[in-house]
Formats: structure tokens, C-alpha cells, sequence
């Protein structure tokens, strides 16, 4: 009964920090979204810069339409953050690795009319604090 117990206990703690770190990707997503503009030529452009005040552990890609990088926080990583998820559809939350790190990314297409594809944003945070505390917390993705 005492192991069942803990393995709710952990589950319950573990989707509680995961739901925590979903609501910050979501928050910092729908800052830069309301930033965003397309201009007339339809490329895309921003009122404020993307890098607002963000923690050291929260990453930002902006791509265009043609799979260009158009802003990011972490300039020497030139790949998508989430490359399984970066043509979706809809906004899709994933646990990725990248090397030795583990994070979690949201990945939010950019369209305007309801459906003209005009890029995609991904926001990833480092997903460290609820893996076993023996291990170090990720530097930020190299090539």
C-alpha cells in the first residue's frame, strides 16, 4: 500500500510540474503571438523583440513560411527544437531531446484568415526539474 501510495504521489507531483511548465510555454507563446504581425509582402515581423525577459532555460524559434529561422534565442542552433511536430497543424506540446537535453516544446503554427500558414513558433523549456536531481541541468542545444 505504502509503494502504491508513493507512485500516486510521484505521478500526481510529476503531471502537477508538467501542467506548471505546459501554462509558462503557453503564456510566453501568446506574448510573441500578440507581437506578431505579417506585413503586405506576408513575411512576418514583430511590434516588441521576441526575447522579452525570458529565464535562461526557455527557448524561442520563430520560423517563416518557407522553413527560414526568422528569430530565436539560442542563435547557434539552427533546427527546429521540435522537428516531428514543426509542420502541425494545431498546437502540439512534446517532451524532446536534443543531445544530452530534455525539453519541453509547444509548437504553435502561425496563420492568418483562419488557415494561410505564415510560419511556426516553438517555445521550449528545459525539462530538468523533474528528472532525478543526480543529473545536471541542460546547457542550451548545440549543432
Amino acid at each position: 500500500i505504502l509503494l502504491l501510495f508513493g507512485a500516486a504521489v510521484y505521478g500526481s507531483v510529476t503531471f502537477s510540474l508538467i501542467d506548471r511548465i505546459d501554462e509558462n510555454l503557453e503564456a510566453t507563446a501568446r506574448e510573441i503571438y500578440l507581437n506578431t504581425r505579417v506585413n503586405q509582402s506576408g513575411e512576418l515581423t514583430f511590434e516588441t523583440t521576441p526575447s522579452l525577459s525570458l529565464p535562461t532555460d526557455v527557448y524561442v524559434q520563430i520560423w517563416d513560411r518557407y522553413g527560414n529561422i526568422v528569430d530565436t534565442t539560442i542563435p547557434l542552433y539552427q533546427q527546429p527544437l521540435d522537428p516531428v511536430e514543426f509542420r502541425s497543424s494545431g498546437n502540439v506540446y512534446r517532451d524532446v531531446t536534443l543531445g544530452n537535453n530534455h525539453l519541453r516544446v509547444l509548437t504553435v503554427p502561425l496563420a492568418v484568415g483562419g488557415n494561410r500558414n505564415v510560419g511556426v513558433l516553438q517555445v521550449a523549456r528545459a525539462f530538468e526539474q523533474i528528472r532525478p536531481p543526480q543529473k545536471a541541468w541542460p546547457q542550451p542545444p548545440r549543432i
